[in-house]
């Protein structure tokens, strides 16, 4: 069997929840499923590469609506890869599209695909919402849910949504799942030298792991930090780790730093290589991870925390909360409270550790697995396939 897996951006570094996750499936596959990527290109991208062992294809995009920027999901329209689906019919061994996106280039990709007759798997990574009015998004977020020949959401928070929006009942839960062994390569002293704290070993390291992007409602946690430095008497850093992905948010979130009076202790990593060594290590280097997201559906963050054995801070909204709660591996933060309640909650996690909390999240890594994930999927693949 041969699943291409559709998907808008697939960038080198793998920072989008979506794209992480295919690599953990293709790269875990039994001997039996073959699995690559379609994508769009931007200008600087090669035609056809291999990323994290994966054979990615990419295709030159028209975009109705401005230009493409990596992160900020403006969908794309490629001619060749439609084309290239209307082909996949003359390949021998059976072919299954999973898309990994309800927009444009989903619901045209679900027509190549039912015009070859084509079966299709649908993994709902975000939220559904009602889009208004129902005629001008029906093409890009109703048609591909309904037109599926399967539809998964990672959450059931995501699920309940779907299915209220389009109606479709049949959708069905399939958690996400991540490969461990990058994290076990991360080194606490190697990573807390590479954030210049080693001098001071003592320090709490509160980290962020993510896009930086208005969505993850990077303000509230920066306002937290700044109560919450002071009653730690400064023995406490921020680290966030990923790229910009709304441009000039990083100066507003550098300037808000500035004027709460934390900047010093505040330290902007950047975006670093996915699955390296130094995102392991500053995993390892840090104390308490925090998302404070106004959205999440199952934050890929919350798994790699969990991976490297470190409790987790997360706004109980979307499929996040639903995790945290389950699990019990971490702390709940309700959005609709001030900067002090998450700084209250930031420092107990902080101070507040236990061996009932090790086993918490040990459990949680154990159920996050990608062989489990993997296990569910290539099971899903083959009812697909044989019905």
């Amino acid at each position: 069997m041969n699943v291409i897996h559709i998907i808008p951006k697939f960038t080198k570094s793998i920072w989008g929840g979506a794209e992480s996750i295919i690599v953990d499936l293709v790269r875990n596959y039994p001997s039996e499923v073959k699995g690559e990527v379609w994508t769009c290109r931007t200008p600087h991208d090669a035609g056809s590469e291999v990323v994290d062992g994966i054979r990615v294809k990419r295709y030159p995009a028209l975009y109705l609506f401005g230009k493409h920027m990596i992160g900020l999901g403006k969908s794309g329209i490629p001619p060749e890869l439609l084309m290239d689906l209307l082909r996949l019919s003359q390949r021998r061994e059976p072919v299954l599209l999973h898309l990994h996106v309800h927009n444009i280039l989903s619901g045209l990709s679900l027509i190549s695909a039912r015009l070859k007759g084509i079966k299709t798997v649908l993994t709902l990574h975000s939220r559904v919402t009602h889009l208004k009015p129902t005629w001008r998004y029906f093409l890009s977020n109703i048609f591909p849910i309904k037109g599926a020949t399967r539809v998964v959401a990672v959450s059931e928070v995501v699920a309940r949504e779907a299915r209220e929006v389009t109606g479709r009942q049949d959708i069905e839960v399939i958690p996400n799942g991540i490969d461990l062994d990058w994290l076990r390569q991360g080194d606490r002293k190697r990573g807390r030298e590479f954030l210049r704290v080693h001098q001071n070993m003592e320090a709490k390291i509160l980290l962020f792991v993510g896009r930086l992007a208005r969505v993850k409602n990077l303000e509230a946690l920066l306002k937290a930090f700044a109560i919450l430095i002071k009653s730690m008497e400064g023995m406490c850093r921020l680290v966030l780790v990923g790229p910009e992905a709304e441009v000039g948010y990083k100066d507003a979130l550098q300037e808000t730093s500035l004027r709460l009076g934390v900047a010093d202790h505040v330290i902007f990593v950047g975006a670093v290589p996915h699955r390296s060594t130094l995102l392991a290590d500053l995993y390892a280097a840090s104390d308490v991870v925090a998302i404070p997201s106004r959205y999440e559906a199952q934050p890929v963050s919350i798994l790699e925390a969990w991976g490297a054995g470190r409790a987790v801070v997360v706004a109980d909204v979307g499929g996040a909360g639903a995790m945290v709660r389950e699990w019990g591996a971490g702390f709940l933060w309700s959005p609709g409270g001030d900067s002090r309640d998450l700084a209250q909650i930031l420092c107990q996690a902080l101070t507040d550790w236990s061996t009932e909390m090790e086993e918490k999240i040990r459990r949680a890594r154990e159920y996050y697995s990608a062989q489990r994930m993997v296990k569910d999927y290539v099971a899903l693949y083959q009812a697909v396939v044989g019905d």
